[in-house]
């Protein structure tokens, strides 16, 4: 009848056949003045009643369950609610002062607003912990050496030379990183497990060969030494170990005509 959000469905009565309309006689009393009214469920609510409030126990549970605007608080809730009022209109009014209040930090040049320390500034508060300054603020041998070097870099007069110097220093570089990366990706498993045994066979070879020459030459000069047979596999040799990527050893074999002296130091 007064229009409550928080209506229970009325029931008809399960033991009669007929279903009527349900309906209600009301009667008020306004100032004195009784009045009554007849009043269908259909119908919409009473207008002299539209601004009674009703509270009971499913209106309260409304309130909880919920999420609805009161429409009628009692005095102890309405004092509750109040004082959030007042505490949300202080914290706006303190909200607004804060942000007119202007930082007294030393402003950051544009330059450096991308920088740690321009963060760990902009991030200051009057609760950071002293070892976090600390280490914000940690000065090293490191940031010596880089100061120094900035430093050395501004005095440079012929900025231009040094520019080049430093590009071609870095292609340089790349060239030597590309190089070696060829390398690299050249030599497989089996390349270096046939290097490894092409070792091997040089070493048994060389010590098989200076213990057989040893034995038989000790006392015996070598006939022939300086001919075109010793010169043939002077070339040979250089050959096989230019072949094998043994730097500094092929030229003991044959170097203008030094294969003789190589043989009589066998």
């Amino acid at each position: 009848v007064c229009g409550e959000r928080t209506m229970s469905e009325l029931l008809p009565n399960v033991f009669v056949e007929d279903s009527p309309q349900p309906s209600a006689s009301i009667a008020i009393t306004v100032n004195g003045e009784h009045k009554s009214f007849d009043w269908p469920t259909s119908a919409a609510e009473l207008q002299i009643l539209k601004y009674v409030h009703v509270f009971d126990s499913a209106t309260a549970l409304s309130y909880v369950d919920a999420s609805n605007e009161s429409t009628y608080e009692p005095q102890n809730l309405r004092f509750l609610s109040r004082l959030v009022e007042v505490c949300d209109r202080v914290s706006e009014t303190l909200q607004q002062r804060q942000s007119v209040l202007q930082s007294k930090l030393p402003p950051i040049p544009a330059t450096y607003t991308e920088t740690t320390a321009a963060r760990f500034i902009s991030e200051l508060q009057h609760d950071t912990r002293p070892e976090n300054i600390a280490t914000a603020c940690n000065w090293t041998d490191e940031d010596s050496v880089r100061v120094k070097a900035i430093e050395e870099s501004l005095k440079e007069t012929d900025v231009a030379t040094r520019l080049r110097e430093t590009i071609n220093r870095e292609k340089s570089i790349s060239l030597f990183i590309k190089k070696v990366g060829e390398i690299k990706n050249g030599l497989s498993e089996e390349r270096e497990a046939a290097i490894r045994r092409a070792q091997l066979d040089a070493i048994r070879t060389r010590r098989a060969a200076s213990d057989d020459a040893d034995k038989i030459f000790r006392t015996t000069a070598l006939d022939g030494v300086g001919q075109e047979s010793w010169k043939y596999y002077g070339i040979v040799l250089e050959l096989i170990l230019n072949k094998w990527h043994i730097p500094n050893i092929a030229f003991l074999f044959w170097k203008t005509r030094r294969c003789a002296s190589y043989a009589n130091n066998l």
